[in-house]
């Protein structure tokens, strides 16, 4: 089959989404498949940011016709959530454009509906541009996927939510999920002797930092010698350590970048606990990747995280939040490290089963409903 995948994102193998389509990509291409990807660079478009959302679908439905013309053949074309209604309208009026598999690494709409919850809950006033400013992006994101042939998300809670309230029948949701590289499927046992904590994300409210600020606050508190790593946050490290009191800020290890898999293995491995405290994922691929690595696992309990932490037995979970419940967590797993190595092993063990591999056939999987519904839908139409 013949696949054309396109998301607005950078063009790199260490992001998150480009990452997925890279890697997915190259599972199907090994299976005998042609695939074609476009990204940023290839849409191109110089346009103010804040214009970027309404500009972007139209250049995609520009871009495929152009590609169409020029003699591609392809049987499904993936778009990314937020950028797909265009396509969508303009299917129904040419239905020779290829079917629209629309992808989401966790629905736009929930994770505003989310984010409004954490920031009632944390008594954080909800101003004008929180409360209305992505609405643009919703509604684009609601459309293109009610227009989709099928959709790919990444956790049960977006494939219910997709039944419940946009309708979305449940035969044209599949999940797809992330997956680890070789790197990780094949990372040695983990270090008997690491006992640090690491907190890997960029550095942004949806990811749970006001959250982390005072649990690892707290956790230093009790424990001044204990190693702790914030990386891969994407902001400048001052405004990272000044988050922080004077006192705890200066125990901190700052990593602002990571250039490698290996040299991300190597920082897990020096660790004995992940903190994921996110508001909102699809999810995690470093979650996975620190479970390969055999680290326990401390997890919102919430969207892609509570799909893969059973509570318990291959990590911990807390409500989303609740800092005090992270903060007790980490201490447990400081002050119990048999405890901490028990839920590392079963986390490792689990994530053996997230292969790229079995990320690309379930969207084969995807593809191929799309291919079918979208052919029942030409022969009915011809039939009238």
């Amino acid at each position: 089959m013949n696949f054309l995948r396109i998301g607005d994102v950078p063009d790199t193998r260490t992001g998150g989404m480009a990452r997925f389509m890279h890697y997915i990509s190259d599972e199907l291409r090994a299976a005998g498949h042609t695939v074609d990807l476009l990204f940023r660079e290839d849409i191109g478009l110089r346009v103010p940011a804040r214009l970027r959302r309404f500009a972007v679908p139209v250049r995609v439905v520009q871009l495929v016709r152009r590609l169409v013309r020029q003699g591609k053949r392809y049987n499904a074309v993936e778009i990314h959530e937020p950028i797909a209604a265009a396509y969508g309208v303009a299917r129904k009026f040419d239905p020779s454009l290829p079917p629209m598999v629309v992808v989401s690494y966790g629905l736009e709409h929930r994770c505003h509906l989310a984010m409004l919850a954490y920031y009632r809950k944390k008594q954080i006033p909800l101003s004008f541009q929180r409360r209305c400013g992505h609405y643009s992006v919703i509604w684009q994101a609601n459309a293109g996927l009610r227009l989709a042939d099928q959709v790919t998300v990444e956790n049960s809670e977006d494939e219910a939510f997709l039944s419940r309230t946009l309708g979305v029948p449940a035969d044209r949701v599949t999940i797809v999920n992330g997956g680890l590289t070789p790197v990780f499927m094949h990372a040695p046992p983990p270090d008997p002797t690491a006992r640090g904590i690491l907190f890997l994300a960029t550095w942004i409210e949806r990811k749970g930092i006001l959250d982390l600020i005072p649990a690892l606050t707290g956790v230093l508190n009790q424990h001044p010698d204990l190693p702790i790593t914030i990386a891969g946050f994407g902001a400048p490290a001052d405004v990272v350590a000044g988050a922080f009191p004077a006192p705890v800020r200066e125990r901190l290890r700052l990593m602002p970048v990571l250039t490698n898999e290996q040299s991300l293995l190597d920082l897990y491995r020096c660790h004995a606990v992940f903190l994921a405290p996110s508001v909102f994922e699809g999810q995690l691929l470093t979650m996975l990747e620190a479970a390969a690595a055999g680290l326990a696992v401390v997890a919102t309990n919430t969207c892609g995280m509570r799909d893969f932490i059973r509570h318990g037995e291959n990590g911990l979970l807390f409500e989303t939040g609740d800092p005090e419940a992270l903060a007790r967590h980490i201490s447990q797993l400081i002050e119990d490290s048999s405890f901490a190595t028990r839920l590392g092993l079963a986390a490792r063990q689990d994530a053996q089963r997230f292969t790229w591999k079995r990320s690309a056939g379930q969207f084969l999987t995807a593809a191929e409903s799309a291919v079918a519904r979208s052919r029942r839908r030409r022969t009915a139409a011809c039939a009238v």
